[in-house]
């Protein structure tokens, strides 16, 4: 999708646009979450800012290019990929010798390379903010730290860290040194905000801009569409779909726990409904395990479905579960939501109260939440949410609504470009959101 018109009323120093360098290992033609939800943001960007990515090479590819030269320009992004090793993830050892190797790629290619105006550091992995704070003070250059997720929060609440052990320790210092020397800290939700405040960074200096779905892209899919999609992935009857990642921080246990009680309910409705697990992750071998333990008839594993089709896969399911960890949901939040949204399903949110997901869920009226670790809960809100089928339409009505409100891509990009434009100290007044919209 093309970049909307340059709106920004300022120029930058000699008189061309500012330039910023984002930096994280997954981008283009990478399909990893954080990849692609970077490449949106730069090439929107690119109107406005003379953009780079410093960047790694991909673990899955759309197949369109792009895994060798180890410089490109697509779509007005300048892309610099770093070489380093690949081995599996699923190794801490694996995971060391790729972070190492690729950071020193990393630092060497933002110190020897030309100076931008500004840097903006993501965490995949998660160190790359404490190396791009130091080559930005090295190069006396602002530097905005970019958290998708909170560490070591997420490490320590799914049990891969001891709370008080060294590594625990040592990756706060690196996180702490990174926080205290950028001019913004950007998270996904006051959950995170209010979590960084209590590492004692000051309110003022944190910005709360959300990940996004592109509206134009995923939106509720026609009937023809959605049959002919839920034919191809093999379901029948009703779907209830988590879609994403299958990590620590789902706890996706309930989940199958809740499809047993189902299964072996008298209730029609109950045992109509089929539970599709879709994506791929650490866990999810263990629950396809546990799956067949159990005897679950009714849950089917599949995997990652085509960009091209997403909008109809997203409408199989007459209820999309989002399922998380109660103590590292302080330190994440779950993007999965926005793609929800802009399919216009109704959402099953199993997450505490008190947290940004289950009040938005609850709150915008785009579906409903129950406490993690409740199995028999979580199947009497799913049969509640599936047996009311005018409120269902009306949460997917209001999820739309809601995507293209505040979730659109096109609405938080400008958001992210205004922020940049602020730390640069240039000014925003005339940054026409409306145009943005229009595009």
């Amino acid at each position: 999708m093309d970049a909307s018109p340059n709106t920004l009323a300022f120029p930058a120093a000699g008189g061309g646009k500012p330039s910023v360098v984002f930096v994280n290992r997954s981008y283009w033609p990478d399909v990893e979450a954080t990849g692609q939800l970077l490449t949106e943001l730069a090439e929107d960007l690119r109107a406005d800012f003379d953009v780079s990515v410093c960047c790694g090479l991909p673990n899955v590819t759309t197949g369109d290019g792009g895994e060798d030269p180890s410089h490109a320009d697509r779509r007005g992004v300048s892309i610099d990929r770093v070489r380093h090793t690949r081995f599996s993830k699923r190794t801490l050892a694996g995971r060391l010798v790729n972070f190492v190797t690729f950071a020193a790629g990393v630092g060497w290619k933002l110190l020897t390379g030309r100076r931008p105006d500004l840097y903006v550091a993501e965490t995949d992995p998660f160190l790359l903010p404490p190396l791009v704070a130091a080559v930005a003070a090295v190069r006396r250059r602002p530097f905005v730290c970019y958290l998708q997720d909170l560490q070591p929060g997420v490490a320590v609440a799914v049990g891969v860290t001891p709370a008080g052990g060294v590594a625990a320790r040592v990756m706060t210092w690196l996180a702490d040194f990174a926080y205290r020397r950028a001019a913004k800290v950007v998270v996904l939700s006051s959950d995170m905000a209010d979590t960084v405040v209590a590492r004692g960074v000051p309110r003022s200096r944190i910005e709360v801009v959300p990940n996004w779905a592109d509206t134009a892209s995923i939106r509720p899919a026609a009937s023809a569409d959605v049959r002919a999609v839920k034919s191809r992935m093999g379901l029948h009857g009703t779907v209830v779909m988590h879609s994403g990642n299958m990590g620590l921080t789902q706890r996706l246990e309930t989940t199958l726990d809740a499809a047993a009680i189902l299964q072996k309910s008298a209730d029609p409705l109950a045992r109509a409904v089929t539970f599709a697990l879709v994506g791929d992750g650490a866990k999810r071998a263990s629950l396809e395990s546990r799956a067949a333990e159990l005897g679950l008839a009714n849950v089917r594993f599949l995997p990652y479905q085509p960009k091209q089709t997403l909008a109809a896969a997203f409408g199989v399911a007459e209820l999309h579960l989002i399922s998380t960890d109660p103590d590292a949901i302080r330190h994440l939040m779950p993007s999965k939501l926005y793609g929800i949204l802009a399919a216009g399903r109704p959402v099953l949110a199993v997450a505490p109260a008190w947290c940004e997901l289950a009040r938005t869920v609850a709150g915008e009226g785009v579906g409903v939440f129950v406490e993690p670790g409740d199995p028999r809960e979580l199947a009497s809100a799913i049969l509640r949410s599936l047996r009311d089928r005018d409120e269902s339409r009306a949460r997917g009505l209001r999820a739309r609504a809601l995507a293209e409100a505040e979730y659109d891509r096109r609405v938080v990009t400008a958001r992210f470009g205004r922020l940049l434009a602020s730390v640069l100290g240039e000014e925003t007044a005339a940054y026409d959101l409306s145009s943005r919209r229009a595009a």
